[in-house]
């Protein structure tokens, strides 16, 4: 399945709780069943954030911001998405901000909010 764009009142809950700072209008949805972590530390003017959510609410945000990039072991790393566990990654690059990713694992497109679910196509 190919990558959908949002509107920000199609995630506007799951943007409260992973980045409720972020005040731009790009919104992406990614079918994956995994996340591999890259560009954690600033480089020129790129970097990407990630929180990862569950559907029914609670958060974990990654904030390798204050850990040297020599020092840390998590860039490349292969994180398997649980079952009902949204990945929210925040992507600048090379000063330009990308946008919001929200990566879903595919199992999982029945517990997705009702306004993502409207945008999916219907299966074949």
């Amino acid at each position: 399945m190919e990558t959908l764009q949002l509107r920000k009142a199609d995630v506007k809950e799951i943007l409260a709780r992973t980045f409720p700072d972020y005040h731009g209008r790009k919104f992406r949805l990614r079918f994956s069943d995994h996340v591999i972590l890259s560009d954690l530390n600033w480089s020129g003017g790129s970097r990407n954030e990630y929180a990862f959510v569950r559907i029914d609410g609670a958060v974990k945000s990654l904030d390798f911001s204050t850990i040297a990039p020599w020092n840390h072991n998590a860039e490349g790393q292969r994180i398997d998405l649980p079952p009902h566990v949204l990945c929210v990654k925040h992507q600048d690059f090379c000063g330009k901000d990308l946008g919001v990713v929200i990566i879903v694992n595919p199992n999982d497109i029945d517990a997705l909010p009702q306004p993502i679910r409207a945008l999916l196509p219907a299966p074949k």
